[in-house]
């Protein structure tokens, strides 16, 4: 075992003590940092990201494609678009070589470029077996980290943001009202980052709105029905048949 290896309770000491005490012993930071940080540790991208696999796998209203059961699509999205870019970035949290609020342009690029692959192995399997609405969930994510990475060379956007702004454009977009409080969340996100000083307002609204106005053309290239009646109709009798036939 590594000499120099920081042991587990240290590392629960350094990166989670902290946010516990804030919780148990109430706001030290000022008024609204408590839902800040709630909100910032409870839907990064990632958490996100398997969010939207779940929806698209078992609600989606065109179904999933001939070839890929919904369990198969859920399994596939959740290695390539979660675990794939997620793992790496949650090591280097746990080692601290990156902090949760407070990563440098160049740390990032390295975890920009693993999530890349992963998106684009999903796209490139979802393509290749023809489920579309899966396809269009990865190409969506695929674009969306390559438009923030070429602007991450320039400037710190906000991932968070971006992880949120996307799938609330793909929901509205596929589900009309239904998708609304995705926005909400959204609004929510930007405001947690800049009360953390994570980021400037700038770079938390951009975010937002790169990630959906790059999702947007990629639901109308490749989304296969926009019909936001006959979609949130046909989501509503898969859930029920879900919910009363599970197997």
């Amino acid at each position: 075992m590594d000499a120099t290896a920081e042991a587990p309770t240290e590392t629960f000491k350094r990166i989670f003590l902290p946010e516990l005490l804030v919780v148990l012993m109430g706001d030290e930071k000022g008024k609204g940092y408590l839902l800040a940080n709630l909100l910032s540790r409870f839907f990064p991208a990632q958490n996100v990201t398997l969010i939207m696999v779940v929806v698209f796998s078992y609600f989606s209203p065109t179904g999933t494609g001939m070839y890929l059961t919904p369990a198969q699509c859920l399994l596939i999205g959740t290695v390539t678009m979660v675990l794939v870019p997620g793992l790496p970035l949650a090591y280097a949290l746990w080692k601290g070589l990156i902090s949760f609020n407070r990563s440098g342009r160049r740390e990032r690029v390295v975890f920009y470029l693993i999530g890349l692959l992963g998106y684009l192995s999903a796209s490139l399997i979802f393509t290749y077996y023809r489920s579309d609405p899966m396809a269009a969930l990865s190409l969506s994510y695929l674009f969306v980290a390559l438009a923030c990475m070429l602007i991450n060379f320039k400037w710190k956007i906000s991932v968070h943001t971006a992880g949120i702004g996307g799938p609330a454009a793909a929901l509205v977009y596929v589900y009309g009202l239904a998708g609304l409080p995705a926005l909400v969340l959204a609004a929510a996100l930007a405001w947690a980052r800049v009360k953390l000083k994570a980021h400037t307002t700038a770079q938390a609204v951009a975010g937002a709105i790169v990630a959906a106005a790059v999702t947007l053309p990629v639901y109308l290239a490749f989304y296969p029905v926009h019909d936001p009646l006959f979609l949130i109709s046909t989501s509503l009798y898969r859930m029920v048949n879900l919910l009363t036939h599970p197997a």
